[in-house]
């Protein structure tokens, strides 16, 4: 199970916007298609997430209808939102 994280732990340093590229996408992030059906953005995410927060909790961004996904590669930390409903997909909650 996914932890749930502190709000705290979302900084700006650690913000990622082209999370595509940290994470290995093999398209950039704003492709169309639809977060809720990428496959491949879901199998990323089960692998490199570390733990999660309510982005209306967040200093930095907040966002209603978001999470906060905080992700793990190669020893970097970093962090960006997911729509809930590609969330509660990936994760089952």
């Amino acid at each position: 199970m996914l932890e749930e994280l502190n709000s705290e732990c979302f900084l700006y340093e650690n913000h990622e916007s082209d999370f595509g590229g940290a994470l290995d996408l093999s398209y950039n992030v704003f492709s169309i298609i639809p977060e809720s059906k990428d496959f491949e953005l879901h199998n990323a995410l089960r692998k490199y997430a570390v733990g999660w927060c309510d982005a209306q909790r967040l200093k930095y961004k907040p966002m209603f209808g978001y999470v906060a996904i905080m992700c793990e590669k190669d020893g970097y930390r970093f962090w960006f939102h997911i729509m809930q409903q590609t969330f509660n997909e990936v994760f089952g909650k």
